[in-house]
């Protein structure tokens, strides 16, 4: 047989050939002994073709390096086990370890959860799943190929880098992380494992890294280049991080590709203690379990205290479709960035929302963009605080009256940049929240409610809007404080654009452009207190501010270019009282609405 590469280099340094030790190699002889006596010889242990089994414990010493030619293997008899400290020559796609690999299953609260027939700390650059026995044969067409489950969960836990070379791999199983350090990776999107089969109980991810029960947690483990897909299994995430209250986690790393999601694309959940953790995937299709709790991105700590579960950060990418979009939940300053096509959701079950904040939390960030969600844009808590969200859709489509509002802003001291191009629905959106500011791009077809509602207080909000439809005002003022600074609202044909309805307090409208035709650009009802309508600008033919005042009317209302109310848009409203300047120049007020230019009192004239 010639000689490889490997074996010329060793030629002439000092080797011990297992064989001339006592072993046969013939699969069935105990070579325990002679692979032991060889050890003792040489630090440099030569391996030829052949099967040597190993049915006696024994380690293999840090200061040796075992040489594999092709062709030789080493097989773990069942319950034996090989304490492997030492070096190792092989190749990538060589099988060099067989037999009881995998000796028990799934244990959960342990680093390493599994009883294996290899362990020891190797002095080895990486393993790959080849080395025990990987076929990664697999044909997805057909469902066909070997459960290279054991041989990937062998390579994992020898040594802390695993790398999966090129290949189609099966697994039964999960690739499920729980030691600090480790590192997994392989060639990208040539990298391919299929999932086939529900993993252990409480793991749930097809890749993940877990620290569930792990009073040490786990620390700076990192996931990357590889392609996984989890065929839409109940339950099963793509990748996934966290754990039980037991344990903590630290600057992980998830960063992969994927196929089909089951439940989640990516998931970091508590009650652990989860910070400055990662995960990014590019996946072909999303999540397919219809809730209103289950999300293709999510970030959760729904039964610990929020504080525990920070700073850490998703991005995804679907490139068609999902169930539900990006969700942060009881969760302290994390990040989703989301982007996917459709959004072919059940609002009926709650399930179909782009934009998710959800229970209690401070300081979180969601960027979301689809195509077309059948659902909502964006749902907010009302114990967020602090929140920043961008959340952009082409159309946002109802399925029958399920869907009321596009989207429900709560919380306070929130910044939101949403765009909804079209809405088909009965229902607007809702800022019920306090504190919110940010720009809303907006156009509905429905019509009756308005685009935006205004229900809570302190909110201020450039609109860019369209409500051709909207018999009751394109944006409502309810509630105090709240302002329209800039922007535009576009309204139907004699359709009220912006309306103070009588429960709003202090509102302000100022720098906006009010497009449409006839009366009511603004209207103003009676049992408004004290609004801020000022420096607006209305286009249109003949358009007009209505003010529908009580005695006990407050405000101002000034400076709107193109009001063609009486008289000509020059008036200016103080609290009860209208004052202008009539066609000769003089300054005339009065109390209540005017009917002509030449209404009230003459209070000043111009010199």
């Amino acid at each position: 047989m010639a000689l490889t590469k490997v074996q010329s280099a060793l030629t002439n340094t000092g080797i011990a050939n297992v064989l001339d030790y006592g072993a046969v190699g013939d699969g069935s002889t105990n070579d325990s002994a002679a692979i032991l006596a060889a050890t003792v010889a040489s630090n440099n242990v030569v391996f030829p073709a052949g099967n040597y089994l190993v049915s006696t414990n024994f380690t293999f010493p840090a200061d040796t390096q075992g040489v594999f030619y092709e062709g030789a293997k080493i097989t773990v008899d069942t319950g034996a086990a090989i304490t492997w400290n030492g070096s190792i020559k092989a190749g990538d796609y060589q099988q060099i370890f067989d037999g009881d690999l995998v000796q028990s299953a799934f244990i959960s609260g342990q680093h390493t959860p599994y009883t294996l027939g290899l362990v020891g700390s190797p002095k080895i650059a990486y393993s790959t799943p080849f080395w025990f026995g990987a076929a990664a044969d697999y044909d997805p067409v057909g469902d066909t190929g070997t459960d290279d489950k054991d041989a990937i969960v062998a390579a994992q836990y020898f040594g802390l880098t695993t790398k999966i070379p090129t290949g189609i791999y099966k697994t039964s199983g999960n690739i499920v992380e729980k030691r600090s350090n480790a590192y997994i990776y392989g060639n990208g999107g040539s990298s391919r494992i299929y999932q086939r089969g529900t993993g252990p109980s409480g793991t749930g991810q097809a890749c993940g890294i877990s620290c569930s029960g792990l009073a040490t947690g786990v620390v700076d483990t990192t996931i990357e280049n590889i392609w996984v897909d989890c065929d839409a299994l109940t339950n099963e995430n793509m990748a996934g991080m966290g754990g039980d209250v037991t344990g903590f986690m630290k600057r992980c790393k998830i960063d992969i590709l994927g196929g089909k999601a089951g439940r989640s694309v990516a998931t970091i959940q508590g009650p652990a203690a989860v910070t400055d953790c990662y995960i990014r995937v590019v996946a072909d299709e999303g999540s397919t379990e219809a809730s209103s709790t289950r999300f293709a991105a999510t970030i959760e700590n729904s039964t610990g205290t929020p504080a525990d579960v920070t700073r850490n950060k998703i991005d995804v990418v679907i490139k068609e479709g999902a169930v539900s979009g990006a969700q942060l939940y009881d969760v302290e300053d994390c990040e989703i960035n989301f982007l996917c096509g459709t959004l072919v959701g059940d609002p009926a079950l709650g399930a179909g929302t782009l934009a998710r904040i959800r229970g209690t939390g401070i300081g979180n960030k969601i960027t979301a963009k689809a195509d077309t969600i059948t659902g909502h844009l964006l749902s907010s808590d009302a114990n967020q605080s602090y929140f920043v969200v961008d959340a952009q859709c082409e159309s946002v489509i109802a399925d029958g009256s399920d869907v009321v509002e596009p989207f429900v802003v709560n919380g306070s001291h929130g910044e939101i940049s949403l765009t909804m191009k079209t809405h088909l629905d009965t229902g607007g959106g809702v800022i019920s929240g306090s504190y919110i500011t940010g720009d809303i791009t907006a156009e509905s077809s429905n019509t009756t409610s308005p685009v935006i509602d205004f229900q809570g207080s302190y909110n201020q909000i450039t609109p860019f809007v369209k409500g051709t439809g909207c018999t009751s005002g394109v944006i409502l003022f309810r509630g105090t404080a709240n302002k329209l600074i800039g922007g535009f609202v576009e309204r139907g044909s004699g359709l009220k654009g912006v309306r103070f309805a009588a429960s709003s307090a202090n509102g302000v409208c100022s720098g906006v452009t009010v497009i449409g035709d006839g009366a009511e650009a603004i209207r103003v009802e009676t049992g408004v207190t004290k609004p801020t309508i000022t420096g607006n600008t209305l286009i249109g033919t003949t358009p007009t501010i209505v003010v529908i005042a009580s005695s006990g009317y407050t405000g101002v209302i000034a400076n709107n270019a193109n009001d063609t109310g009486t008289p000509s848009g020059k008036i200016m409203r103080l609290g009860a009282y209208s004052l202008w300047v009539d066609a000769t120049g003089d300054l005339r007020i009065l109390s209540g609405d005017t009917a002509s230019d030449t209404g009230g009192v003459v209070v000043g004239t111009q010199a």
